[in-house]
């Protein structure tokens, strides 16, 4: 996006992508040329906000998510050494109780 002056004259065009090409729209010119780029601006910085909020709610998510992984983590360990002392043991990923290995 240029505001562009020919002439002592301001004109202001708008780039944008058609079909991989750049082609340059003519918005106007003087002071309504102005307050166009002035209005693409607000906009442009207004994109840039709204994603830098949301790159930082995906930092915030990624950390929380982190943290329940670390959490399921420590219970899986719980849970394993309370099996373990309840006299169970694992079998291909299942836990089973021992058996009793006196015969009657």
């Amino acid at each position: 996006m240029a505001l562009e002056v020919r002439k002592q004259c301001k004109y202001y065009y708008r780039s944008r992508r058609i079909n991989g090409r750049v082609v340059k729209e003519y918005v106007g010119a003087g002071p309504a040329a102005e307050s166009a780029a002035q209005l693409d601006r607000e906009a442009r910085v207004q994109r840039r906000r709204q994603r830098d909020q949301e790159l930082q709610q995906l930092l915030a998510l990624a950390a929380l998510a982190k943290q329940v992984d670390r959490t399921i983590e420590k219970s899986e360990l719980v849970l394993a050494a309370t099996l373990l002392a309840a006299d169970y043991r694992q079998h291909r990923g299942e836990w089973r109780r021992k058996r009793d290995d006196r015969t009657q």
